[in-house]
């Protein structure tokens, strides 16, 4: 689910302003809202931690193993890019600006119980004993400034009932799923209509500001939202797209 520019593995895009955690005294900038993104994240919060909390999956359908949305909503949107141009998917331009925190106190960087020098020498940070500044991370615009050819994918090779692409068209992006069993298929095709159709009506009331004239129809690329296959399961012959 990590989208490479030009092979380098070093250029791996990312988002980490969109899996942010709310933090205290800063307005609260959802990435989304709850009815696409039901996890809470700000764009100018904290760092995600580690260690996360989510809910269990739940589904209505007869399936044993159902992964929950909020284990599947960071990784893609932190991973797979909205806007994709010619020259590889738009980087978020980030500048750090000072916030006013809830601490009663000013806060230090470092320990304090030896003489500031000997914890520099120590650990190797000249930053000891400093005021610490605390910021937070602000959008400032996309880049490259190019027209976006159209949205990021995400490709689920073992499907299932599609919980990631419900989360994907949620989020956005394009979905292809591949699934064995056909009881599955059926729910995973239903699954993602609703979430396009939810999201289809989320833009038409909140339309994407496009970074660049073009945006708007790159949103609506030649790439068709849905596609009708043909299974030959007795057959066991290879799957056919529908004419």
């Amino acid at each position: 689910m990590v989208c490479h520019v030009h092979g380098d593995p070093e250029q791996a895009w990312s988002d980490t302003c969109a899996v942010r955690v709310p933090r205290q005294n800063v307005e609260d900038f959802r990435y989304l809202p709850e009815e696409l993104m039901a996890c809470h994240t700000s764009l100018e919060g904290r760092n995600l931690t580690n260690v996360w909390n989510v809910p269990t999956g739940q589904t209505r359908e007869s399936h044993y193993a159902v992964f929950s949305t909020a284990l599947i909503e960071r990784p893609i949107a932190m991973t797979c890019p909205l806007e994709i141009t010619e020259w590889g998917p738009k980087r978020r331009k980030i500048e750090m600006v000072p916030y006013e925190e809830t601490r009663p106190m000013i806060r230090g960087i470092g320990k304090y119980t030896k003489p500031e020098q000997e914890i520099r020498s120590k650990s190797g940070r000249q930053d000891t004993g400093r005021q610490y500044v605390p910021r937070k991370p602000v959008t400032m615009g996309w880049e490259p400034d190019l027209p976006a050819s159209r949205r990021g994918i995400v490709l689920d090779p073992f499907c299932g009932t599609a919980t990631s692409g419900e989360v994907a068209l949620k989020l956005g992006r394009h979905f292809i799923g591949i699934e064995l069993y056909e009881n599955n298929v059926k729910i995973a095709e239903d699954r993602c209509r609703q979430a396009h159709l939810l999201r289809r009506e989320y833009e038409a009331r909140n339309p994407i500001k496009a970074s660049t004239p073009s945006f708007d129809e790159a949103l609506n690329d030649t790439m068709p939202d849905e596609v009708q296959f043909r299974f030959d399961f007795d057959a066991g012959g290879p799957w056919e797209e529908a004419s």
